[in-house]
């Protein structure tokens, strides 16, 4: 129930806590009635969940660590994503021991984040580009997708040169 991390975030413990032990019954209920195979079980037990924070400037002097280079610019930054194939897969990995059916995925970012910043979702239902569906990262946005057969790619974190301390931004990952 949070523990030791309750006292260095707790309005995020109580998130995850109030997630985990209310959303698993509705979700049933209403999988029992939908077009999830209809034998969906979420355990609120077998729950998991973590943060994941982003700061530019940490991002900016591990690369220099790594390279030697002085940080890149935005041009250089989107020229060496495009270059990289998109890679999905499933949070459970296609492991089917895996119990996590339900991703919850809450972003906290600043008000003036936008695409150019990174962090959005892209998924994908079939072999094509044609079939991918992206979500943008956005203040205050809750996303909801199946753990055990939804394909997604997470676009790299770069934030916004001119924001300065506002680009500081994370999300919450809620597994269920």
């Amino acid at each position: 129930t949070g523990g030791d991390e309750y006292v260095d975030s707790p309005r995020c413990i109580e998130f995850v806590v109030s997630l985990t032990r209310n959303l698993p019954p509705l979700v049933n209920a209403a999988a029992s009635s939908g077009d999830h195979g209809g034998d969906l079980s979420l355990e609120s037990r077998q729950s998991m969940a973590s943060i994941k924070v982003f700061d530019p400037r940490r991002r900016l002097a591990a690369m220099e660590l790594l390279t030697g280079k002085r940080s890149e610019s935005r041009e250089e930054q989107d020229a060496e994503a495009v270059k990289e194939p998109k890679s999905f897969e499933l949070v459970t990995l296609g492991d089917p021991a895996d119990s996590r059916k339900l991703s919850c995925l809450y972003y906290i970012v600043p008000p003036n984040w936008n695409e150019q910043c990174g962090g959005s979702l892209t998924f994908k239902q079939g072999t094509s580009e044609e079939e991918e569906f992206f979500i943008q990262a956005k203040r205050d946005r809750l996303v909801f997708f199946w753990s055990d057969s939804t394909f997604y790619n997470e676009d790299a974190w770069r934030g916004n040169e001119d924001s300065g301390e506002d680009c500081i931004s994370s999300y919450i990952i809620t597994h269920l």
